[in-house]
């Protein structure tokens, strides 16, 4: 939902960008507008053809900028002449229902990219102990390997970035 209302406000906002580039470029063009508009331009042709131009640019800039965040990120399984989309979303969900069976009362701080058909992920845990990190860390790798190659079939080499709160300082 919050992705909706970003999404919708940063088009209003290129729209708004857009037009009055527009605007101030048929402004600029046709001098009965011009004349209209006086007070404000004060026939001052260029300042108001590059305010236009730039607001048009900025316009472009901000709906590029939305398209390429709301493409979709998953990667392709290839099975003989069969392909299957898997999105980033169902690696998120079933990772965090993961971490849940691992620290019930803790909630791990999870991102998931996917560039160039390549799965990225990076998490957050709470403490361990230092000793038992290595090992951890070993277990996480196969256990995601396990999963996302039985479940997702992806067999590629994933990356993992893992991380451990520090200890809580006393006030």
């Amino acid at each position: 939902m919050g992705n909706f209302f970003y999404s919708l406000m940063n088009s209003i906002l290129a729209l708004f960008f857009v037009l009055t580039g527009i605007g101030c470029v048929l402004v600029a063009w046709f001098p009965n507008l011009q004349k209209a508009l006086q007070r404000l331009i004060v026939e001052d042709f260029w300042m108001v053809f590059f305010s236009g131009v730039a607001f048009i640019v900025i316009g472009i800039v901000i709906i590029v900028n939305l398209s390429l965040q709301a493409r979709r990120s998953s990667y392709m399984v290839r099975s003989g002449k069969n392909a299957i989309e898997v999105d980033q979303l169902l690696i998120e969900e079933s990772l965090n229902l993961y971490w849940k069976q691992l620290f019930p009362q803790y909630s791990i701080p999870t991102q998931i990219r996917i560039k160039n058909n390549q799965v990225h992920i990076k998490a957050d845990f709470p403490l361990i102990a230092e000793s038992e990190q290595s090992s951890f860390v070993k277990h996480l790798e196969e256990q995601i390997s396990e999963f996302l190659t039985r479940t997702l079939g992806y067999r590629n080499d994933f990356f993992l970035s893992v991380s451990f709160q520090d200890m809580p300082e006393d006030l």
